[in-house]
């Protein structure tokens, strides 16, 4: 029931990017609810007041027959005012997650991007899988149309100018509800992105790329994905304990790392076919990596990250992860892969 609602977004567009990111989830319910009111100029607004005090409140403002049909159907509205951990976070991704160049090879071969393609670089960053894909298509002679899009404006204000001049479109806009027309691209990748969506959002991002690609186009992802449950747990409580010493909020709560044996079904529920796994590496990650980029430099958050580490991680699975302390860092490998699947035709 939660994968049949809708993801409405507002303030993205350009001229309103200084303005709150709002993402509102309509539920089936809730879709019936506005269906049925139908009609122009029907309007629900959410006002946050604060008082002299500094004392919150709330009130919910709608005409009187909303607010009417939403009691009969048993409605509630939800809201959550969340501090944005990407418009503070900058890092470089080749230290914290030990990627090459040439690993970026292995993405672009998975995406078998023929001459005259439209190609979307989705959760796309400061665009570095953009530059290879673009670099690549030069080197091959061919020519082909590359949108970029992320969630984060301050994420595509650090994209390089060569790339994006040599990008078709720089696009702001959710991975659930994406900006693109049904059947516009021939190939979709998101490298290290999909984990930033919740995890009961993540179908959404499948079933969103599966609209936008043409038939027989191709969805490549490159994600961190650990081998089993107890990998999983650690791992994402140590992210997540890393996440909150560096203040990124949003990310604290919205961050889910797939295994690997859940991305097949994840495709296959969207309507992929020929899910395959075409790639795996395992990164050693490092706890002095983050030190800099992401703990500004505070070696009592890096003790704090240490000690947490060595909690939180079980002594079963030590051996299994290449779990290395050496006092002021902690090390592990962490499995990498890339999965491709495609759009029937």
């Amino acid at each position: 029931m939660r994968q049949a609602r809708k993801m409405l977004s507002a303030n993205f567009a350009e001229e309103h990017a200084d303005k709150i990111p709002t993402l509102l989830s309509v539920s089936e319910q809730a879709q019936k609810f506005l269906a049925e009111v139908g009609g122009a100029g029907k309007k629900m607004r959410v006002v946050i007041e604060v008082d002299d005090q500094g004392v919150l409140s709330s009130t919910l403002e709608a005409d009187p027959e909303l607010l009417e049909l939403s009691q009969a159907m048993k409605l509630q509205f939800r809201g959550e005012l969340i501090a944005d951990g990407y418009n503070i976070r900058k890092v470089d991704f080749s230290k914290i997650h030990g990627v090459a160049g040439n690993d970026l090879g292995k993405l672009a071969d998975a995406m078998e991007i023929p001459d005259g393609a439209r190609v979307l670089d989705l959760m796309c960053g400061y665009g570095a899988v953009s530059a290879h894909i673009l670099n690549r298509a030069a080197n091959e002679g061919h020519s082909i149309e590359l949108s970029m899009c992320d969630l984060h404006k301050v994420q595509l204000d650090r994209i390089p100018d060569e790339v994006r001049e040599a990008a078709a479109d720089v696009t702001v806009g959710d991975a659930r509800n994406l900006p693109y027309e049904d059947a516009s691209f021939d190939a979709v990748v998101i490298k290290m992105g999909l984990h930033e969506v919740p995890h009961i959002d993540q179908p959404l991002v499948f079933q969103q790329v599966f609209r936008v690609l043409k038939p027989g186009g191709r969805f490549v992802i490159w994600e961190v994905m650990p081998d089993t449950g107890e990998q999983q747990d650690a791992f994402t409580e140590q992210m997540q304990k890393k996440n909150e010493l560096a203040g990124y909020e949003s990310i604290v709560v919205d961050r889910y790392f797939t295994r690997g044996e859940q991305m097949p079904w994840l495709y296959e529920e969207a309507g992929f076919a020929g899910v395959k796994q075409v790639f795996e590496a395992n990164f050693h990650q490092s706890t002095l990596g983050r030190l800099d980029s992401e703990l500004g430099g505070d070696h009592h958050k890096l003790d704090d990250l240490n000690a947490f580490v060595r909690r939180c991680t079980p002594d079963a699975i030590r051996t299994e992860v290449d779990y290395k302390d050496e006092g002021d860092s902690i090390s592990m490998k962490v499995p990498n892969r890339i999965f491709r699947a495609i759009k029937p035709e």
